[in-house]
């Protein structure tokens, strides 16, 4: 996952070129009024790797990648709640991209259709 955004704004390319790459198990739930909430977590500890998004969408890209665009909750010390716009760029391994398409579909409500073509 690369993240596409910081305070609410699309970073430089060069930043985007050059951040780390975080890997873990992306999930999306509906969790009440925040409508589908996003997370990553550690394959093996199961720890958040980054701040919830919530009230995500998921945007199919071409080949094996999707962007997950929401709003990401923040508190800069001494200020109060602030949401902000942030966007992931996501890209499945190749071995498990139509088990993971069909997986995230489902948890989705959306069926069983195929959100990018593995050709």
């Amino acid at each position: 996952m690369t993240v596409l955004r910081r305070d609410g704004r699309k970073l430089p390319e060069l930043e985007l070129r050059l951040q780390p790459v975080l890997r873990g198990d992306l999930g999306v739930e509906h969790e009440g009024q925040s409508g589908p909430v996003a997370r990553l977590r550690s394959s093996t500890a199961r720890h958040e790797l980054f701040r919830p998004l919530l009230n995500v969408r998921i945007v199919p890209m071409r080949g094996d990648s999707f962007v997950v665009a929401g709003v990401q909750e923040t508190q800069p010390p001494g200020a109060s709640r602030l949401l902000q716009r942030q966007a992931w760029w996501c890209r499945l391994p190749k071995d498990d991209l139509a088990a993971a398409q069909r997986l995230l579909l489902a948890k989705l409500g959306i069926g069983t259709g195929v959100l990018v073509d593995d050709d």
